[in-house]
């Protein structure tokens, strides 16, 4: 990998297995000096891919979490929503991470429809063994 973000290629599918691991317990400072993204790069793909810091990390690096407290009106559209559309979408819909997303619904107990679910698994095999 390069330093201060000069990557010349995009993350391969390892390395964005990687960014997703890493990207809520390391500062962006790190992340650059992992993956060779800018900073830029780094929150922009972070947005793109609906992941935030871990609440641990914000707490400890002295931050406010980015995520609000759940609403009546959020909580409720994630009922309707959540056994029919992807977290993804949920979560760019509702401005919140996947997962806060998934976890919230674990908590609230919901669960995706079967037809969902065999959906959300021809979708996985398909972007596995698409590259």
């Amino acid at each position: 990998m390069t330093k201060q973000g000069r990557r010349r290629r995009p993350l391969d599918r390892d390395e964005l297995a990687e960014f997703k691991r890493q990207y809520g317990t390391r500062s962006d400072e790190d992340l650059v000096e992992t993956f060779g993204l800018t900073v830029a790069k780094i929150a922009a793909l972070a947005e793109e891919l609906c992941l935030s810091k871990d609440k641990a990390f914000v707490k400890k690096t002295g931050g406010q979490s980015r995520m609000p407290r759940w609403d009546l009106a959020s909580i409720e559209a994630l009922k309707f929503a959540y056994p029919t559309i992807s977290n993804h979408e949920l979560a760019q819909q509702l401005g919140r991470s996947i997962k806060s997303v998934v976890s919230k619904a674990h908590t609230l107990g919901l669960k995706k429809t079967h037809a969902r679910l065999q959906q959300m698994g021809r979708d996985n095999v398909a972007k596995r063994y698409e590259q």
